[in-house]
């Protein structure tokens, strides 16, 4: 049950953004001549997750890292697993540190739309595949850094949003609570640790 890649966004990447923790990284730029891309829309293995906490959610990111550090990652997408945790960090940073240029801010229409389905988002599951329109590799923040690294940027923004909500309104739902914020990146985390698994009995088709 695993996988992420290119492809994989989620409306959430339109919705709020800032830049990523570490400015030293260079951007991850993907070249489809060079790499077969996984449609992460469609591909099998994808895990069922579900957060109660941020604390849930690290440990599953720990768990993750020690079974890449011995070799028994399973991935099923595009990225590595320091290119999930440091998109997801950056997308935590972002309402504190400011938006990314590259991120285009949503029409009115699509803002009007989505924030009526904020339930959905916040209680639901993100949807898988989404890319975010005219932005290259279809979404920002995934920085190509080996997994400790990447995982010591996650630890950092969770204890952040942990510690205080972001104080600007999200750019699309509007003011959001503290712990609205939270499942909105607890929901984000599902989706992206959903692509990769500790062990390879762990995937299904």
């Amino acid at each position: 049950m695993c996988c992420d890649g290119l492809s994989t966004g989620s409306v959430f990447h339109a919705l709020c953004a800032e830049h990523a923790g570490d400015r030293r990284a260079t951007q991850y730029r993907f070249s489809v001549q060079s790499l077969k891309m996984i449609d992460t829309a469609k591909s099998p293995g994808h895990r069922t997750l579900r957060f109660r906490s941020l604390d849930e959610a690290l440990i599953e990111a720990e768990r993750l890292a020690v079974a890449d550090a011995v070799g028994t990652l399973v991935r099923t997408g595009n990225w590595t697993l320091g290119q999930i945790f440091s998109h997801v960090a950056s997308f935590m940073n972002y309402p504190y540190d400011g938006y990314p240029p590259e991120l285009p801010t949503p029409p009115w229409l699509v803002r009007v739309l989505l924030k009526m389905m904020k339930g959905k988002f916040l209680g639901g599951k993100l949807p898988r595949g989404y890319k975010i329109p005219k932005l290259p590799g279809g979404t920002a923040g995934v920085l190509d850094l080996p997994t400790d690294r990447a995982l010591a940027m996650l630890r950092a923004a969770i204890a952040r949003l942990e510690a205080a909500p972001p104080s600007v309104p999200n750019p699309v739902f509007g003011p959001l609570s503290h712990e609205e914020w939270k499942a909105l990146h607890l929901r984000h985390m599902e989706l992206h640790f959903g692509y990769v698994c500790g062990r390879s009995d762990e995937v299904t088709e």
